[in-house]
């Protein structure tokens, strides 16, 4: 969409107030000021000038509105002083204690004045954690996130709950029977599994069922997932990392035992380091859809 016209637009309306800058110093300004474009050396410049203010100069826009508040940069160039100062000012101004306002991100990272799809956010601080999150992605460039090494699969069969899974996979030709199953995660593994299955969409992968086990930062998260797109949990990166992992078991068509080492993002936590043994089994349900069942030792 075109950032400059599309925030014009809403305050003529008057659905978002006058746009606020927050600088590479973490300083508050209104964004039509002349002194900002003193400062920026943008005196004679016409028309909006925020938009080369994020892209070059690491700056912030916000835009508060009676029902959002909308907050544009460019994660490769935001500066973190400017994230503290976008803080200061959502609490100054008493925005984060109005609970019926969302917080909206709008990414720009190209040159130009379109803005990538605007990411939701409930609170200040998740929105803000996406926000740094996504900057530190940028600067780390390509170190890994995700990390896995393949295990022999005769060591998964010392592990209590992986044994027994392996041995109901072998008896049965991999035919997906609950009742024999989940006695054994919700015992031996303690709920800590997630069962996947074909997108309802057609392409991709999608969270038949997820036990409680798991130690995820995001309440009532594993009440909430069945029927869930793969693609729409929180941490983008993660989710095309396991899918990948899932596409390559289902076409083997055989277990996977693997040690596996993971930085990833929850909205109200940030990244959190999760480390943890992971068995990935093929199964086949009774109308002969294909699912794959993902068991982990801690997570």
């Amino acid at each position: 969409m075109d950032f400059s016209k599309y925030f014009e637009s809403h305050i003529e309306m008057g659905t978002l107030s006058k746009a606020t800058l927050i600088d590479d110093k973490g300083r508050a300004w209104d964004a039509r000021s002349p002194l900002l474009r003193a400062q920026f050396g943008l005196s004679d410049s016409l028309g909006d000038i925020t938009i080369r203010l994020i892209q070059i100069a690491g700056c912030i826009r916000i835009d508060a509105g009676k029902r959002a508040v909308h907050i544009a940069f460019n994660p490769k160039t935001v500066s973190p002083v400017a994230i503290g100062g976008l803080l200061y000012f959502v609490h100054d101004q008493h925005l984060h204690k109005h609970h019926d306002l969302v917080f909206c991100l709008s990414l720009l990272e190209d040159v130009a004045t379109t803005a990538r799809v605007v990411e939701i956010y409930t609170s200040i601080k998740s929105a803000a954690n996406r926000l740094q999150f996504l900057s530190e992605e940028h600067r780390r460039g390509k170190q890994k996130r995700f990390e896995s090494k393949l295990l022999a699969l005769d060591r998964a069969e010392r592990i209590p709950g992986f044994s027994h899974l392996l041995e109901a996979w072998r008896k049965s030709d991999a035919a997906y029977d609950q009742k024999t199953i989940m006695p054994i995660l919700n015992s031996a593994l303690r709920d800590r599994y997630c069962l996947i299955g074909p997108s309802y969409r057609g392409n991709g992968f999608a969270i038949v069922e997820m036990g409680s086990g798991y130690r995820i930062p995001l309440p009532d998260f594993a009440t909430r997932t069945p029927g869930l797109e793969l693609s729409a949990i929180p941490d983008a990166g993660y989710a095309d990392w396991l899918a990948a992992t899932y596409s390559r078991v289902m076409k083997l068509g055989r277990p996977l035992f693997e040690d596996v080492a993971a930085h990833i993002f929850f909205p109200d936590t940030g990244l959190v380091q999760r480390r943890y043994k992971r068995l990935l089994l093929p199964w086949l349900g009774q109308s002969g859809q294909r699912l794959l069942l993902s068991v982990s030792s801690s997570m």
